[in-house]
């Protein structure tokens, strides 16, 4: 608190871009690059979820792309503001008729209700972000939001590869089980899902898997 009693915030100053402005200047990233920067984000959200939280806003604004000391690219999530505490109860923010979030990177659970939510929403969010990053769209678009919740809720995203012919179709699988309208159906935990991308991946981000997989056995 300042002197006066007052409180305030301190922020981390960053230079860089995010990974939406990153799309719309530069168009789809390449593979290799795309999977890095989404292995990560899924390490810092890993961590997040071994603390029992539920990041419900991912999306490719709040994926912020810096330059780090050593050279290297480096990955933030940033935005934490409708994050939820498994477990815990939604406060009045939360609300069941209310929608929290981006819809275009919300699973279908979470547009019916922003407190039935658990780790499996962030992963549906790391998915529609990979697919926006290898196409330079998001998978379920329209300028209609009741048109958004509708294919998001009944209809499959549009295949990868008529978008992107260059990705493999081992890629395009790990997307649409991120995808699963049934999160029962989807990778369950981070592990699973970084693992899937690992064949997709340089070789510096393997650090990045194993981290994820440390962080989801902890948890166990």
């Amino acid at each position: 608190m300042l002197d006066t009693g007052a409180p305030y915030m301190v922020m981390e100053c960053l230079d860089g871009v995010d990974l939406g402005a990153w799309v719309q200047q530069r168009g789809p990233l390449g593979i290799e690059q795309a999977v890095d920067f989404i292995l990560q984000a899924s390490e810092a959200i890993a961590e997040a979820h071994a603390l029992g939280i539920v990041h419900r806003d991912l999306k490719p604004a709040n994926l912020f792309c810096i330059r780090a000391a050593d050279g290297l690219l480096s990955i933030k999530v940033l935005d934490f503001g409708i994050s939820k505490i498994t477990g815990a109860a939604d406060l009045q923010i939360t609300r069941e008729d209310s929608v929290f979030g981006s819809p275009l990177y919300m699973s279908p659970e979470q547009l019916l209700s922003a407190g039935d939510v658990d780790a499996r929403t962030d992963i549906w969010s790391l998915g529609a972000i990979l697919y926006e990053l290898l196409t330079g769209k998001p998978p379920f678009n329209s300028d209609k939001l009741p048109e958004v919740y509708a294919r998001i809720a009944a209809q499959p995203a549009p295949p990868l590869r008529i978008r992107r012919p260059d990705a493999p179709a081992g890629i395009e699988s790990v997307i649409l089980k991120c995808l699963e309208k049934d999160r029962h159906h989807r990778y369950q935990h981070l592990a699973e899902f970084g693992v899937a991308l690992s064949e997709f991946a340089p070789k510096r981000a393997h650090a990045s898997v194993e981290r994820i997989s440390r962080l989801v056995r902890g948890q166990d």
